[in-house]
């Protein structure tokens, strides 16, 4: 160890007697940190400026962002926009460190990531085709903003510990003031050991910092996906559904008492089970079907095969049921699993009207019930609405 100090200072005092005026030059170029500040800052202060006049509409609000200081961004946001509240703490102290220190790739995933977060804002597609220009023009800016941070194009302020350009504030230089060349030698050989074992404890720090913030991430990203397994909006059809099957349960339960205590056992399991089931419907055997969920897609005028999928989701409500026998025509339904229907049940106007008759008019209900099936067929490769769904919507 002592042997690695001598050689340390050796090195370091060889460097200045050689070259002090390059040691005595101001670093023009940011730290790492800064870089990754200064665009993060760029980055989120257009963001909000393109959320609120765009999503919101106000761009005389965006107008009044001030650029200059990290937190006077959310101090600007109205309390109305609730949305944009959640997103600024959501990315407010989100640094990237398990990415190293490769500040554009730091700022790509802080693009990334907040994309994808507008784009769950809405479905609209003039929404999502302003943020795809909007993400390529953040992209843009961000490259000449990191090119102007790599020329020594912005300093630090001190004073309101700000990035600024270099040409907005006047330094002055002293290059030809030397500084005394044998205090600093005694001083280096003196505190050379020291600052060695200060320099590896900092790096140790950074080290430990980095990992708890990768780490943090990790979990945040776990939190993600388990919101997303479990929508909020679900939780309250999860608790009926489970309700339902405990009153289900009792009732069997108090059946089997009673027959204990009556000995009718004589009842054999085959009758017990047809009179248990006489009340629900037959099951009806069908021909060899092909079974996809879709979503109707007004470019095509029609279903995209090349978008079916095999399990339904909020936006794929519609079940069509291809015959093989007879591959070019299908039947089609709406599914009717409520945790399915939100969207919809939101917005039938846009999502059904040109797919469906309904029995009844929308008003603020619960859940859809299909009352006659629609038929499709098969036409230049896009299955075409023969007959519409009639379905009507009850509370």
């Amino acid at each position: 160890m002592l042997k690695k100090i001598l050689l340390i200072n050796y090195f370091v005092l060889l460097l200045f007697c050689v070259n002090s005026k390059i040691l005595a030059q101001n670093n023009t170029s940011l730290p790492i940190e800064d870089e990754f500040q200064t665009l993060k800052r760029e980055i989120l202060c257009r963001t909000f400026k393109f959320l609120i006049s765009e999503f919101y509409g106000h761009p005389e609000i965006a107008a009044q962002i001030n650029c200059v200081i990290l937190d006077s961004i959310g101090k600007k946001i109205p309390e109305g926009y609730q949305e944009a509240k959640v997103l600024w703490l959501t990315f407010l102290n989100k640094s990237y460190a398990s990415y190293g220190r490769r500040t554009k790739a730091r700022t790509d995933k802080l693009i990334k990531d907040l994309n994808t977060e507008l784009s769950k804002l809405s479905n609209r597609n003039d929404w999502l085709n302003n943020l795809q220009v909007f993400q390529v023009q953040l992209s843009e800016t961000r490259n000449e903003l990191y090119e102007q941070l790599q020329k020594g194009s912005y300093i630090r302020d001190t004073k309101n510990n700000t990035i600024i350009k270099k040409n907005e504030i006047d330094t002055t230089k002293n290059e030809n003031k030397m500084p005394a060349i044998y205090v600093i030698l005694l001083f280096l050989i003196l505190a050379g050991g020291i600052a060695y074992l200060v320099w590896q404890n900092k790096k140790l720090q950074e080290q430990l910092a980095a990992i708890d913030d990768e780490n943090i991430e990790r979990y945040s990203r776990i939190d993600n996906r388990l919101d997303i397994f479990t929508p909020l909006g679900d939780h309250k059809a999860v608790l009926l559904r489970l309700n339902f099957l405990n009153e289900q349960l009792s009732a069997l339960n108090e059946e089997i008492n009673v027959l204990k205590t009556r000995n009718q056992y004589k009842i054999s399991p085959h009758e017990l089970h047809t009179k248990r089931t006489e009340h629900l419907e037959k099951p009806v055997f069908l021909p060899d079907m092909q079974v996809y969920y879709a979503k109707y897609s007004i470019e095509k005028n029609g279903f995209d095969p090349q978008y079916f999928i095999t399990e339904p989701t909020s936006l794929h409500i519609f079940k069509i049921s291809i015959n093989l026998n007879f591959p070019s025509q299908a039947m089609v339904r709406l599914v009717e699993r409520s945790e399915f229907q939100q969207n919809a049940l939101e917005n039938p106007e846009e999502i059904l009207e040109n797919s469906c008759i309904f029995a009844n008019e929308p008003n603020n209900d619960a859940r859809i019930t299909n009352l006659e099936n629609g038929l499709l067929e098969k036409k230049n490769g896009v299955w075409i609405i023969v007959k519409k769904i009639k379905i009507s919507f009850e509370k």
